[in-house]
């Protein structure tokens, strides 16, 4: 059964990021198995018009370090086809509906007698192009019209939407509970999903962060403090929504931590928003792997965070196992990968006196031993990024086995040491 994550957002594209390092992580050590087997890596797709492709961001997306670790790490050639963006507004024949200048709500049906009595004036100015703004009202509208892009009469519109739309198996969607893209887009996917026939349970990430109010211009911490309002307005809705009507359709777990624990962020818009990762980001990412390992059927589920070692109240894996368990194994394999890099790069002779390693010897049957070196160093490389993740985001400190540094450090003093000549 195919496993599928739909990634609503930017805090979506955040979860995305966190589930690429666990499955980085977790595939080579045999973590979050169903069976006799290891989860492949889930097809991710990205629901949003501003993921940013690198050309214009001054710094990295959360989707940007998506693709860069993606298309970095050797197991790329198995997920060329794992990574998909789809837009969540309506495209048209043209596939120009939403481009500027047609961009607002207040431009595109300026002359519709609805627009005032739906929509605030702020609303209407809202350049949904780049984002939501926090506005789950108009994400939720602009949505149901991107349902015209699938009707069967003139043709496909977006193929990629028509596409998310046959996923099977077990889905995860995943976003914002208080934002705009996430809030508005998650529910309704995470619906369609499910009457499809699709095992859904739908993962809404509550107030993570709070943009800062202070030390910044009048006019950017008062539009800060309105973000800020909203999102709690938008959560405290969420929940009544969730559990009133959500929960009967689909599994949906709110994923919230202690508002002494929120994170604080400059105040960005909804424009490209840098990376900030956090690890509310790592617990909804687990609760999608549950999903994968064993889906739950509808009904409301509670999942939370009191201290960042303690995700869910503890530290245990879905599937068995615990985060610090995979944070030791995978330092472990790292310290492993860069003793086997050191010894395929060291020239070894094959004289009668000479002493050439195992791993080398068995290796150069098949390949040059130095290009697979290369390969073990960046594979050790892309570790250390995660373990680096597990430790500063998570607040988990990987211990390796030490037995394997004894062993990595005699290596090198007998690589040093010079060989008796008889």
């Amino acid at each position: 059964m195919k496993n599928s994550l739909i990634a609503c957002g930017g805090t979506g594209a955040h979860v995305a990021l966190a589930m690429l390092r666990f499955h980085t992580l977790g595939y080579a050590l045999g973590f979050f198995r169903r069976g006799d087997k290891s989860l492949e890596l889930p097809t991710l797709y990205l629901v949003d018009q501003d993921y940013g492709d690198g050309a214009t961001a001054t710094e990295p997306t959360a989707w940007q370090e998506v693709r860069r670790l993606a298309q970095s790490h050797p197991g790329r050639y198995n997920w060329e086809d794992s990574l998909k963006i789809v837009t969540p507004l309506p495209v048209g024949r043209d596939n120009k509906w939403f481009g500027p200048p047609n961009d607002t709500l207040g431009v595109r049906f300026k002359d519709s007698p609805y627009l005032r009595l739906l929509t605030s004036r702020d609303q209407q100015g809202i350049r949904y192009s780049h984002g939501m703004m926090g506005s789950p009202a108009i994400g939720s509208l602009l949505f149901r019209l991107k349902q015209f892009d699938t009707r069967p009469e003139g043709g496909n519109k977006d193929a990629a939407f028509n596409t998310l739309l046959k996923e099977h198996g077990r889905v995860a969607v995943v976003g914002s509970a208080v934002g705009g893209t996430g809030a508005s887009v998650a529910p309704t996917l995470a619906r369609m999903l499910a009457e499809k026939g699709a095992h859904v349970m739908a993962v809404m990430v509550l107030d993570w962060f709070k943009f800062k109010t202070e030390g910044v211009a009048d006019e950017t911490a008062a539009r800060a403090q309105r973000r800020n309002m909203s999102m709690t307005e938008n959560a405290n809705s969420a929940f009544a929504y969730y559990g009133r009507s959500l929960a009967s359709d689909v599994a949906t777990v709110p994923v919230g931590i202690p508002s002494r624990m929120v994170d604080s962020r400059q105040f960005t818009s909804d424009t490209q928003q840098p990376i900030f990762e956090a690890y509310v980001h790592g617990v909804a990412a687990l609760c999608c792997l549950h999903q994968y390992l064993k889906p739950s059927p509808p009904g409301l589920y509670q999942m939370g965070t009191e201290d960042p070692v303690c995700l869910g109240g503890g530290n245990s894996l879905p599937g068995g196992g615990s985060i610090q368990s995979l944070a030791n194994q995978a330092a472990t394999l790292a310290d492993m990968l860069d003793a086997f890099a050191h010894v395929l790069f060291v020239s070894h002779s094959r004289g009668l006196l000479s002493i050439e390693p195992a791993i080398y010897k068995h290796i150069r049957k098949f390949a040059e031993p130095k290009e697979v070196g290369q390969v073990a160093r960046a594979l050790a490389k892309e570790y250390r990024e995660h373990i680096t993740w597990l430790r500063d985001t998570l607040g988990v400190d990987p211990h390796p086995n030490r037995n394997l540094l004894l062993e990595r450090h005699s290596r090198k003093r007998l690589a040093e040491k010079e060989q008796p000549s008889g």
